[in-house]
């Protein structure tokens, strides 16, 4: 396969940034905050993307969010990756070699860790602190000496974390050749989702096509406990663009609104579902628009979520006041899809909410990020 920015070279000259007339407010609060400097930053070339795929381009747009969160660098300038201790033991095939400088917990993502001596002191990957791209690099330098192909086949690359060992279905004759281009150019970082999810077959493409981010994260990330988790995160970065998009927002300028949030039905929905994911009732869904049979919605249908008002719209989600360091817990959310969605660790959020049971939160629960 022909990556796409080769196949179609007025690719490589669209803007990057969405024009002005396109951009939107930046809220102060997540999701919304994270998709909307993706959508502002990248939106050009995603909707330039998208539209030779016939996809909606808010829903790369929330898969860069919720892979990276839209981060291209580190702070230090260099790409965003991630090694993968256990991919890594699958390339080298080499144990005894693997065993005195890397290691892995179960399930194999967590408690990675290696060392550049046999005897040395064991030090951490993916632990989500300011300086964790420092291992990430330092881990797949070391892993290099060992092994160049297997450790690049090992990692996950800039804004969409496209695995190095599918160079091949992105259209990349060596996995090296990946890397160079996607440390050297974040557009073909953003054209690198598009890639992956074309070389996953048209399953794929029509999952993005129908928007079904159940599909889209097993494309993505696997099929595994955490599709869910994924599929949740996109969902809410999806909605929260559509909402920070509606008629009557002017985001960009940051003008008043009398319309308040609205949705548009999606195969799958129901008004339960819709009120749940928006902190809101059915019944405020029914007396606000009119619905005569709650049981009765058609795809394609434009709800309105809040009643009109006059003034600065208000963040999309969630519902009620938040300070900014807080999130409230949702139906369906979990404490690592938190995690994930405010680039922390899980372990971060126990200690600065004295969670003693990460798998027992709350709905309404408000967390300290």
């Amino acid at each position: 396969m022909q990556p796409l920015l080769q196949k179609n070279p007025k690719l490589a000259t669209v803007r990057m940034a969405s024009r002005a007339a396109d951009k939107v407010r930046v809220p102060g609060r997540q999701p919304g905050k994270a998709v909307a400097e993706v959508w502002n930053a990248f939106g050009g070339l995603i909707s330039g993307l998208a539209k030779e795929l016939g996809v909606d381009p808010r829903v790369a747009a929330a898969i860069i969010q919720v892979e990276s969160g839209g981060r291209r660098a580190g702070p230090d300038g260099r790409m965003i990756i991630r090694f993968e201790a256990h991919q890594f033991k699958k390339y080298l095939k080499n144990p005894q070699l693997f065993n005195r400088h890397f290691k892995f917990g179960s399930p194999v993502w967590e408690r990675q860790a290696f060392r550049t001596s046999a005897t040395g002191p064991w030090r951490k990957l993916h632990t989500g602190a300011s300086d964790s791209q420092n291992a990430e690099w330092d881990a797949l330098a070391f892993a290099r000496t060992l092994d160049d192909a297997a450790a690049l086949n090992s990692i996950s690359m800039g804004m969409g974390q496209v695995m190095g060992f599918n160079h091949a279905g992105l259209g990349y004759a060596t996995v090296q050749a990946m890397f160079k281009a996607m440390r050297k150019d974040a557009r073909a970082q953003i054209a690198g989702i598009f890639d992956y999810l074309l070389a996953r077959g048209t399953g794929a493409l029509n999952a993005m096509r129908n928007r079904d981010f159940f599909a889209v994260a097993g494309f993505y990330n696997g099929v595994s406990a955490q599709q869910g988790t994924y599929r949740d995160l996109m969902t809410n970065a999806y909605d929260a663009l559509v909402a920070l998009q509606a008629p009557g927002r002017n985001p960009a300028a940051g003008g008043s609104s009398a319309n308040g949030r609205t949705y548009t039905v999606r195969s799958g929905d129901s008004l339960t579902r819709i009120a749940k994911r928006f902190g809101t009732s059915v019944n405020q869904l029914v007396t606000l628009n009119q619905i005569a049979n709650r049981n009765a919605i058609r795809v394609g249908q434009v709800l309105l979520i809040d009643p009109p008002t006059v003034g600065r719209a208000e963040d999309p989600i969630p519902a009620s006041p938040t300070p900014r360091n807080q999130y409230v817990v949702r139906p369906g959310d979990t404490l690592s899809g938190i995690a994930v969605l405010f680039n922390t660790t899980v372990a971060e959020l126990r200690r600065k909410n004295g969670i003693t049971n990460p798998n027992i939160i709350r709905v309404g629960q408000r967390i300290k990020i």
